[in-house]
């Protein structure tokens, strides 16, 4: 068989194989592709040296039956100014199933021209970052900003709630109408009069897909077809403004803690806010981590004032949190290692 056939002839097995994946989605980069082609005297040497190749990195991501799995899900924040799915499809658009997996070549396309993409998939950083997003469960998830401001407004410091009640509509009305042109409403009502029940944050986050996942149960789009309130849009404008993302972190930790514990999770444990995800180390340190007695689930946020793009979601995911745990997890690190190169 000439060797111009060799790619060919092993992508159609591996679809064959196991449908619908391809070489690169098994963490093969077609740079490497290309140099065995040429070093292979056979095609059946080929599909050997791309069968090892596969098998060492799904051997090395293999979780063990033995002690937690951990979970990696990065949940993005921002208004919905178009439709309240925008979020969630434009993060769907880069996972693979319902449950909101991240898809490797959905975040780095194998025809992507960006030097961020061609960094990306050079070898053996390609099969590495496979081997981390299958390992580490990686996953996008969508959080309203409705639900980050209730659980503010339950659990926030008291300097907080009474900035709310001081400040009126009216102080966010030029950003709300470039955004929202139409926007009739009463400008001179305040932000919000008093401090919320825990009732409210425990059913704005219990709604949520961060929860449906915890659950193993599949995301879902937000009902409805309406565009932010003015009022929530105003009241996650001045968050922003006047809450750091330390403290947005604290409440929100707090809402699903309590959450957790009045549904009797399964195997719950604890909740932490920003606390190293392995003792004795300072490195990585989610902003929220939810263990139970099977799994550890490190929550990474990223809170946007405006909606974004592909390309935003894709270079945070990649090189702000994905990286960072490649880099900083001690036994990830020496997983990845053992991954030929």
């Amino acid at each position: 068989m000439p060797k111009d056939k060799y790619i060919e002839v092993a992508e159609e097995t591996v679809r064959a194989l196991n449908p619908p994946y391809t070489l690169y989605e098994f963490g093969v980069s077609s740079d490497e592709v290309k140099s065995w082609v040429d070093t292979a005297p056979t095609i059946g040497r080929f599909i050997e040296i791309l069968a090892n190749r596969i098998s060492n990195i799904r051997a090395a991501t293999t979780v063990p039956l033995a002690g937690k799995r951990e979970h990696v899900w990065i949940v993005f924040c921002a208004p919905e100014l178009r439709h309240f799915d925008h979020t969630y499809l434009l993060l769907d658009g880069l996972c693979h199933d319902e449950k909101l997996r991240v898809s490797p070549t959905k975040l780095i396309p194998p025809d992507s021209n960006t030097s961020f993409a061609k960094s990306w998939r050079k070898s053996p950083q390609w099969a590495r970052l496979v081997a981390t997003i299958d390992y580490l469960d990686v996953r996008l998830i969508n959080l309203p900003i409705i639900t980050v401001v209730t659980a503010a407004l339950t659990y926030g410091k008291e300097e907080l709630i009474q900035s709310f009640k001081k400040t009126r509509l009216k102080d966010y009305k030029d950003e709300i109408l470039k955004e929202l042109p139409s926007a009739n409403v009463d400008w001179e009502q305040p932000l919000a009069e008093r401090r919320l029940q825990v009732q409210n944050a425990r059913d704005s986050i219990g709604r949520t897909n961060v929860f449906l996942l915890l659950r193993g149960m599949p995301a879902e789009q937000q009902k409805g077809g309406n565009t932010e309130s003015v009022k929530v849009l105003a009241q996650y404008l001045h968050l922003r403004q006047k809450a750091n993302e330390t403290h947005l972190h604290y409440c929100l930790g707090n809402a699903l803690k309590d959450l957790l514990q009045y549904h009797q999770f399964s195997g719950f444990i604890d909740v932490e806010t920003e606390m190293p995800l392995v003792k004795g180390r300072t490195d990585p340190i989610p902003d929220i981590t939810v263990y139970t007695d099977t799994d550890t689930y490190a929550l990474e946020f990223h809170f946007f004032q405006k909606q974004f793009a592909h390309s935003e979601i894709q270079r945070y995911a990649v090189k702000d949190v994905i990286a960072k745990y490649m880099r900083a997890l001690p036994h990830l690190n020496s997983i990845l290692e053992t991954i030929n190169t």
